[in-house]
């Protein structure tokens, strides 16, 4: 089973791509597969979890002005967690998203960062680094 961390990275990531794609032509073919990951096998919960990804696409093409930057915010968040919840149950789920994300990001036009990163933390130190999209961080001490 893949950590959290990378199951909250990997539903971020495959959130984005959805959000992304409401206005597109791959939007249709997008909602029916994540409503396939989201129904974890159950015809009916397919059924509504394709309700909610309408729900998701109308309240980002109805938002406008300066509050559509939160509303698309929020509904990212809102599907970050359906998919960190599917995944969470179904480590099938991860293997989907990832498929769904390496297919429909670069139709969308969201780009990959590739790259190396090397980090090193001595003693009391931490540190996180990301190369893109939205990282929230929690250090703890014991």
């Amino acid at each position: 089973m893949a950590s959290t961390e990378l199951l909250a990275a990997l539903a971020s990531a495959g959130a984005t791509a959805i959000v992304s794609s409401v206005a597109s032509d791959a939007w249709q073919a997008l909602r029916d597969r994540v409503a396939r990951i989201l129904g974890r096998g159950d015809d009916q919960r397919e059924v509504v979890q394709g309700e909610v990804m309408d729900e998701v696409r109308a309240a980002i093409l109805r938002a406008s002005g300066t509050d559509r930057p939160a509303i698309v915010a929020a509904q990212r968040e809102r599907v970050s967690a359906l998919l960190a919840e599917a995944m969470a149950g179904d480590p099938v789920a991860a293997e989907e998203t990832r498929s769904l994300i390496a297919e429909f990001a670069p139709i969308v036009g969201i780009e990959g960062v590739g790259g190396d990163q090397h980090a090193h933390a001595e003693g009391d130190a931490q540190q996180a680094v990301q190369y893109t999209g939205v990282q929230t961080n929690t250090f703890k001490r014991d």
